[in-house]
């Protein structure tokens, strides 16, 4: 079967948007629901997952059922903003960084096996598998492919997979690969450093207040000159098995989420997720949010949280 061009022309040709270059390094202004939500208790804890020290926050009671939070590409815990504090009214959330990531440790190689035992790792940290129910991930991007390979690994223990603007699709329909390589950067303070913050796909700016506090949590100061956290070598180093077969014929529920107007949810992407699937997979858009949803449209993202979690958690909740 021939590659299909699924990818929209937004992806490939659009220049970099970078939004935060006309604030000089200075937070923009946020609304008070955001204040508030960022003055919420946060539990920062760490695990080591084969040699490597992964970064892990947690939000809500122990014991309540359990939601897993993870990032896409370059990203990390933070990237989350909100949704942790929005989410912790009712159940115990925790985000992670995957290493190579964030907070996290850096490796010599990276690989699914790897970032999937981090997943179950943060699970276990967070005290997530502690409540009545099994856990839930939520992936977003590139974390997708993490959560489909944890599904092959544990699936079993897992209460379910929701799966954020993923771009996972059958081998043959997987468009060339255009991740690449990017520098850490070398600046003289943070404010040089926010100036080059972008997102990527590229989308029009929302939220500045949030793409602020998730591009600071993402620096570092070493001596006198600022970096990102992340490996520039991940992509080199990365083994990355076909994450594709794992939700074709899933052991626990799976739904995908996506932006409307994202770039990598075409026609002809979501036509190709739903014929490869089961049939009555759900497919739920939302409208007004391009790829990092949860910076887009926040709120919708929550609903469509709290309305799988609550879908998938009732039959086990009546089982107890």
């Amino acid at each position: 079967m021939e590659a299909t061009p699924m990818l929209d022309a937004r992806l490939l040709n659009a220049a970099p948007d970078y939004a935060l270059a006309r604030f000089g390094g200075v937070r923009p202004d946020a609304p008070d629901w955001y204040e508030r939500l960022r003055e919420a208790p946060v539990e920062q804890l760490r695990t080591t997952v084969e040699g490597a020290s992964i970064e892990v926050l947690a939000w809500g009671e122990r014991g309540r059922p359990g939601l897993l939070l993870v990032h896409g590409n370059r990203a990390h815990a933070h990237w989350w903003g909100p949704i942790g504090p929005l989410l912790a009214r009712d159940y115990r959330v925790a985000a992670l960084s995957l290493s190579g990531m964030g907070g996290s440790d850096w490796r010599d190689r990276y690989s699914s096996a790897l970032h999937s035992a981090e997943l179950f790792a943060a699970i276990a940290a967070a005290g997530l598998g502690d409540g009545p129910c099994a856990p839930i991930v939520i992936a977003h991007s590139f974390g997708g492919m993490v959560a489909a390979n944890a599904l092959r690994d544990r699936a079993r223990t897992l209460g379910g997979t929701l799966f954020v603007d993923s771009l996972l699709l059958p081998a043959a329909m997987r468009p060339s690969a255009r991740i690449t390589e990017r520098d850490v950067g070398d600046y003289p303070d943070r404010a040089s450093a926010l100036a080059r913050f972008r997102l990527s796909p590229t989308q029009p700016s929302s939220a500045p207040y949030m793409l602020h506090d998730a591009a600071c949590a993402g620096l570092i100061e070493e001596g006198a000159r600022w970096r990102w956290r992340f490996d520039p070598f991940l992509v080199r180093k990365l083994d990355m098995d076909d994450p594709w077969p794992a939700i074709v014929d899933p052991p626990c529920p799976i739904a995908f989420v996506y932006g409307e107007q994202s770039a990598l949810a075409t026609p002809a992407i979501l036509a190709a997720q739903r014929a490869g699937l089961a049939p009555g997979t759900p497919f739920v858009g939302i409208p007004g949010a391009w790829h990092h949803v949860m910076f887009d449209q926040p709120f919708a993202l929550v609903a469509a949280i709290r309305a799988f979690a609550a879908e998938w958690l009732a039959p086990q909740r009546r089982s107890a």
